[in-house]
């Protein structure tokens, strides 16, 4: 009996000494939960034997139950490298249509050739689906759905205008007036003989289907000022791949410039007649615009801007997982369902007042690693400070001893004040100021979203209300008051 009880307790510290292997060997696995054993004593008694006096027969295995305390989330160049913070699993799939599923906490997860997100093991990612604007459908786990990257995004749209500011040289020639031009040898523009024109420049443009098509503006100075006539007069001549816009079936849009270089005519966008695109899209119109910053300057051809509203499929080119999307969505959906469901008027101070609270409410849960941070930042040199008076406190007990030991013996409790201040300044206060500056940057889209809907409210021209959302951006991702009125002026 006494071998039966002591092979029992081998056959526990066997088990034990497995299970801290297994956490050991699993030290570098995402996900991974490390084991604890837990033991129980081995009683064997009978109704009638005294309990003072029953000796245990030995000691049994009664579980091996993982621990599910938070992990150490760590950083990686993989935007599929994902952890969850908190209680959850992410949830997969076998590959291939299968149907059984599994819950892991390892979200090191990478993309096939078909665009599934998938684990190590090949299992599909599900999701729950959802709306367009981020809202859950269904939260029961035989509606999820494989994750997979679209190809495509959005629809293709066909250029409308094309935007350019160009300056034409004032000493430019005239060419219909070149002595090789005779009534027997008349000017005929011909866009594939540079001797016809003075100045060209392109654009790529769209049609409906999202094919790109290239647009070139070739310029002709066709006359000087005259006592009569004092204006310069040039001729653009528009093609669209190899067909020639027209304005009421006739080809050339007349430019006039004064004697200052001032584009006086046209004036508004030119818009040509509709013509077929040689790809299959739909028919297309298209206007031309030159604004106000055309010039007729000395000085060689230059386009100062040249832009167009088309554009292709989006593409997919990359992929994030953004951890605030969720908040954010619901942050400007619920300040629109707090419009619609208030009844009689709605202040836009109130309205206000309770965006204000949410991203304050949502920020100060963001903030608390920054300053957990910044609290240990700030008890590093003073931890440093106790180290040093200790090793001072240790080095007067021993002020017999010979200098070379003194020495030492100062030096390491040096070493304590200089390892807090390094750990503090160098390393610990500049990751908080980090994360904060990242913390910073990505709440700039809430400060946008509320002056958006408060100026709104308010009652404000769109004009006022989007320089309000611009001004809201930092400087360095901010776009000038040019860019973003160019593009409302484009819609």
């Amino acid at each position: 009996m006494s071998f039966f009880t002591s092979l029992t307790g081998l056959n526990a510290a066997q088990t034990e000494l497995a299970t801290v292997s297994n956490n050991i060997a699993n030290t570098g696995t995402n996900g991974f939960k490390r084991s604890r054993v837990a033991f129980g004593d081995i009683i064997a008694s009978s109704p009638l034997q005294n309990p003072a006096r029953v000796i245990g027969s030995g000691v049994a295995v009664k579980s091996v139950a993982q621990q599910f305390q938070q992990g150490a989330i760590e950083t990686s160049d993989n935007a599929l490298d994902l952890a969850i913070s908190g209680q959850g699993f992410f949830t997969v799939k076998g590959g291939q249509g299968g149907s059984q599923v599994a819950f892991t906490r390892n979200g090191a997860f990478s993309v096939t050739a078909d665009r599934y997100v998938v684990d190590a093991s090949g299992r599909r990612l599900q999701l729950f689906p959802t709306t367009s604007d981020g809202s859950v459908l269904t939260n029961q786990l035989a509606s999820t759905i494989s994750a997979r990257l679209p190809l495509t995004s959005g629809v293709p749209q066909a250029t409308s205008e094309i935007r350019l500011a160009v300056n034409l040289p004032s000493d430019a020639v005239v060419i219909p007036a070149k002595p090789i031009y005779t009534a027997a040898n008349p000017y005929a523009f011909d866009r594939n003989d540079p001797s016809t024109f003075n100045n060209s420049t392109s654009e790529t443009v769209y049609d409906s289907l999202g094919n790109p098509l290239a647009a070139t503006i070739y310029y002709v100075k066709t006359a000087v000022p005259t006592v009569a006539d004092p204006f310069h007069h040039w001729t653009a001549h528009v093609f669209v791949g190899d067909t020639e816009l027209t304005q009421a079936g006739v080809a050339g849009l007349p430019m006039d410039f004064d004697t200052n270089g001032v584009l006086t005519a046209p004036t508004t966008p030119a818009v040509f007649d509709a013509f077929t695109p040689p790809g299959g899209g739909q028919p297309q119109v298209i206007a031309l615009d030159h604004g106000i910053a055309t010039t007729q300057q000395s000085g060689a051809f230059s386009v100062a801007t040249i832009s167009q509203d088309g554009f292709q499929t989006g593409q997919l080119e990359s992929v994030s997982v953004d951890v605030s999307g969720k908040h954010f969505i619901h942050l400007l959906t619920d300040s629109i369902r707090l419009l619609v469901v208030s009844t009689g008027g709605v202040s836009a101070n109130a309205v206000e007042e309770v965006i204000d609270m949410a991203i304050e409410t949502h920020h100060a849960d963001a903030y608390k690693p920054v300053e957990r941070l910044t609290t240990l930042s700030d008890a590093l040199p003073a931890l440093g400070i106790v180290a040093a008076v200790l090793g001072v406190v240790k080095t007067m007990g021993s002020i017999d001893k010979p200098p070379s030991v003194l020495g030492g013996m100062i030096g390491s409790a040096l070493v304590g004040t200089f390892l807090g201040v390094l750990l503090s300044y160098g390393i610990v206060g500049p990751c908080a100021a980090r994360l904060k500056a990242v913390l910073d940057a990505d709440g700039e889209i809430y400060q946008v979203v509320r002056r958006v809907i408060v100026a709104s409210l308010k009652g404000q021209p769109q004009p006022l209300v989007i320089e309000a959302a611009r001004t809201a951006i930092a400087p360095a991702n901010q776009p000038s008051f040019s860019e973003v009125f160019d593009g409302m002026r484009a819609k």
